[in-house]
Formats: C-alpha cells, sequence, structure tokens
C-alpha cells in the first residue's frame, strides 16, 4: 500500500500551474470581396480604367512607330545625289520628308537658256542657223525662241521677199510664189507690192475642142459632132442645129472664135436668155444683125454687103457693151451698133441653117472690165 501513495517532492517548489493556451493564427489579411459580390459602379470604373491603359500604351507604340518612319524618310531623302544645276532640299510633310529641288540660275545644264550661254557651248540652247544666208539668226532670251530675221536692204534669194526686176518663181522659188492657179480663164501675175498672186478673171469660157468632148446644150434636127480636120479638132455642125453654152449672166465680153463655111450659113448666137437673144448671121451673102424677142418677135438690125467666101477660115470678133454691139472680121469693123431695146446678158452658142455644114474652131469669150 506504500507503495501506492503519492510522493511529495521535498527538495523543489511545486511548479506554478499555468492557464491553457489557445493555438496562435497568422495575421489576417485583408481580401477584397467576391467579384459577384462588386458594386457595379466599380466595377465600371475598373473596364474604363483599363481601356486607358490599353490606349495610352497604343498611342505610345504609334508615335514611336511614326517617329522611326520619319527618320527613315529623311535619311533616304538625304541621300539622293542632286543633278546638275540642282539644289535638293528635304522638305517635311505627314508622309515624312520629301526631295524638293529647285534649280540653280545661271547653270548650264539647267534647260534654261541664259543670256550668259550660246549654242553650241552649252546646250540648254538650241541652234537657231536656219542655214538660210538671207537671214540674220539669234535667239530670244526673253521669249526663249529662235528669230530668223530676213535680210531686205540687200537682193537676196530666201529673205522671203519677192524683189521686182530681179527674182521670179523661175529662179527663186524661195521667196517668189507661183500663181498659176491651172485655170484658162484668168491671167495669173505676181503683185510686188502687195506681194501676193492675182489671179484675175479674163475669160468667161475657152474652148478648142481638143478635148474631143464639150458642154453643150443643143436641138435641132441635124448634127453637131467634134470632129478632127487637117489635124486639128473642131466643132462641125451639119443640117439645122442648134448650140449654146454659158451663163444668163454673161455681161459685157468680147466673143472670138474662127468659122469656115463649107456649104450653106450660120449664125452666131449672143446674148441668148429666156428673154431673147441677138443672131449675126454669116453666108456667101455677107453679115447680118438680129434681134430675137422670145417667142417670134423678130427684127434686122443691121446688113452688110460682103463676100464671105466658103472653104476659108474667118475670125469672128463680137463685141457687147452695154447696149452696143461691134462685129469684126479678121479684125476689121464691119457693124457698129447701138440698140434701143437691148439685150445686156446671156449665153453665146452657134445655129447651122437648113443644107448647111460649118466648122468652129477655138471659142473665146474675154471679159469686158468695166
Amino acid at each position: 500500500m506504500e507503495d501506492n501513495a503519492p510522493q511529495i517532492p521535498t527538495s523543489q517548489e511545486a511548479p506554478t500551474p499555468q492557464a491553457p493556451q489557445t493555438p496562435q493564427q497568422p495575421p489576417a489579411v485583408p481580401q477584397a470581396p467576391p467579384e459577384s459580390t462588386l458594386p457595379p459602379k466599380f466595377k465600371k470604373g475598373l473596364k474604363t480604367k483599363k481601356s486607358v491603359i490599353y490606349l495610352i500604351f497604343l498611342s505610345v507604340l504609334i508615335i514611336m512607330a511614326y517617329i522611326i518612319f520619319i527618320a527613315i524618310t529623311y535619311s533616304n531623302c538625304s541621300k539622293i545625289t542632286p543633278e546638275a544645276c540642282e539644289v535638293n532640299k528635304c522638305g517635311f510633310s505627314l508622309s515624312g520628308f520629301n526631295l524638293v529641288s529647285d534649280m540653280k540660275d545661271d547653270c548650264c545644264g539647267n534647260e534654261i537658256c541664259e543670256v550668259s550661254e550660246v549654242y553650241p557651248e552649252c546646250m540648254d540652247c538650241p541652234n537657231c542657223d536656219d542655214e538660210n544666208k538671207c537671214t540674220l539668226d539669234s535667239h530670244d532670251y526673253n521669249k526663249r525662241e529662235c528669230v530668223n530675221k530676213p535680210i531686205l536692204d540687200v537682193v537676196c534669194c530666201g529673205n522671203t521677199l519677192c524683189e521686182e526686176g530681179y527674182e521670179t518663181s523661175s529662179d527663186c522659188s524661195k521667196d517668189c510664189p507661183n500663181c498659176d492657179d491651172n485655170n484658162r480663164l484668168t491671167a495669173d501675175s505676181f503683185n510686188y507690192k502687195t506681194q501676193k498672186c492675182e489671179n484675175i478673171v479674163t475669160h468667161y469660157f475657152i474652148e478648142d475642142f481638143e478635148e474631143e468632148s464639150v458642154n453643150w446644150q443643143s436641138g435641132g434636127e441635124g448634127s453637131w459632132e467634134v470632129y478632127k480636120y487637117d489635124g486639128n479638132y473642131v466643132l462641125k455642125g451639119i443640117g439645122y442645129k442648134w448650140n449654146n453654152v454659158g451663163n444668163n449672166k454673161w455681161d459685157d465680153y468680147n466673143f472670138e472664135s474662127k468659122i469656115k463655111l463649107i456649104k450653106g450659113g450660120m449664125h452666131i448666137i449672143h446674148r441668148v436668155s429666156d428673154v431673147g437673144r441677138y443672131f449675126i448671121g454669116i453666108s456667101e451673102n455677107g453679115l447680118s444683125l438680129g434681134r430675137t424677142i422670145f417667142p417670134n418677135a423678130h427684127t434686122r438690125l443691121e446688113d452688110v454687103d460682103t463676100s464671105m467666101s466658103l472653104n476659108t477660115w474667118y475670125t469672128i470678133n463680137i463685141v457687147g457693151k452695154g447696149s452696143n454691139i461691134k462685129v469684126y472680121v479678121d479684125n476689121k469693123l464691119m457693124i457698129d451698133h447701138t440698140d434701143i431695146e437691148p439685150l445686156y446678158s446671156g449665153r453665146i452658142g452657134f445655129e447651122i441653117l437648113q443644107n448647111s455644114e460649118v466648122y468652129v474652131d477655138n471659142v473665146e469669150l474675154k471679159v469686158i472690165a468695166n
């Protein structure tokens, strides 16, 4: 029993009883409440803040890239070597640095012919030599063009002046034009005062029948034909047949033709129109002048007793001016009549009488100038 009794320490103090200790916890860290518990206003502000940060970052990147781009364009622009007479500058714009070139003044190579420059030392200036000994050749620096001034104080073929007594189109075609207009009805000449061609109408009509065709109006029972006679073409009329050619407005003119009577007689029709006509009768018995007012008013105006031989060529001229009519045979005046009821204008023609034969050649109507 003694072994089981509690033993009391003798030499040591009894331990002071201690209260039981609570286990230590780490310090609490404040935590955001769960997102689901954030107020809506706070959520919206958070999103806006993130967007602003993103935009700032993106802007910085863009600015840095643009600065790099500008630096590259400037580097490229500054490396370009200028051409002759060029002054290069790098001009800035939003698209970067670009080359701006200016041309130096008074510089051979700037494509401008300046007063200090001449051809061929500087190819900016043109060659103004026109290879014409009759011109003074120079360059107008203001107008930037060649000047080839004719030398007019001396006779010179090539100075653009056709000089009277020295030059014609045949020996100086550079200065004198060929005034031939290929028209048989005009007289062609050069007027040295006006330096112009003059093509003056001298004829209303010319016909020599050498082309074997003729544009005549005709009527009647006989015939007219272009006929080769003695190596020459003539107009041959047989039997009663008339023809005419021309314009009713032909007024003052000198009719000329060669006539040969083979047999019988004929009329030369003068100033025929819708109103009437004159007719000059030609036969072995002589000459006559008559007038017809259509349809049938015939008037005998003049008769000339003269011999007209057969198979003989005669040159007949009928000159009508105003109311006066003159008839010439081989340049000899045979009729001179002033009509009191004149016909002032009309065509010309021929009328072969019954049982007659006539040859006609070289018909001309010369204009009588007022």
